[in-house]
């Protein structure tokens, strides 16, 4: 068996699943059991999902919203990291969460407890790492998403698709999925139970996490059983 861990960008990951259900004629969110089916497909025959961790920055008041994601996740056998918000600007901010994904990683890569490392992120800064892992013999696969969402753009950075040795588009697979698919579990049927939708909003993404500032056409420069969330703390510059 070939395992893979999976490292999910939090706040990437939720943008996504809003769009899906307030952007897009699917009107539902995905299912995170698609996206560890997806990076299995990707990581080849025999391959398995071993460890799946969601890394998050959170404030104090967490919204009702967030809580139910974090009760999903939870339930679909998903570890969740959760960094404190900090203050910039008089703006809640994440710091440190794409730092300590990027170490969790290469920890995992170097102590053997797995073959392949995915990641659901459209970050170029986790380029370096790529680059790390690729030098220690480890196959990786980025799962990206590229599209407008939440009144914003929301891209993965060319430079980590061409860096990942197998890399995929969620939005490209849906669209060329027939629409009554379940789009390799993405959308299964019967519909799962509503993830974090209140009042018929999406999960407010709170803490303005980094992800790259991209126009359309524009490349930048070069589990099973349920698990408890862990808290870290990071100091802030």
């Amino acid at each position: 068996m070939r395992r893979i861990e999976l490292f999910i960008d939090g706040t990437f990951y939720l943008r996504i699943s809003n769009y899906y259900k307030f952007g897009h004629k699917r009107a539902a969110r995905i299912d995170l059991k698609g996206v560890i089916g997806i990076a299995e497909t990707l990581g080849g025959p025999d391959s398995k999902v071993v460890r799946t961790r969601i890394y998050r920055g959170k404030s104090a008041m967490a919204s009702e919203g967030e809580r139910l994601f974090e009760n999903y996740a939870m339930h679909a056998g998903a570890e969740q990291i959760f960094l404190p918000c900090g203050q910039t600007g008089g703006q809640a901010s994440e710091k440190g969460v794409d730092v300590i994904l990027a170490l969790d990683a290469l920890e995992s890569a170097m102590d053997g407890r797995c073959e392949s490392v995915a990641l659901v992120t459209g970050d170029m800064d986790f380029l370096p790492l790529l680059r790390r892992l690729h030098r220690l013999g480890k196959p990786t696969i980025l799962m990206g998403f590229e599209a407008n969402t939440e009144n914003h753009y929301t891209g993965t950075s060319v430079a980590l698709q061409r860096e990942a040795m197998q890399s995929v588009l969620i939005i490209n697979i849906v669209d060329a999925a027939e629409e009554d698919s379940d789009v390799m579990g993405l959308f299964p049927r019967p519909r799962i139970p509503e993830q974090g939708q209140v009042q018929g909003t999406p999960i407010p993404v709170k803490c303005g996490a980094r992800e790259p500032e991209l126009s359309p056409g524009t490349e930048p420069e070069e589990n099973s059983e349920p698990n408890e969330a862990r808290e870290t703390t990071c100091e802030e510059n």
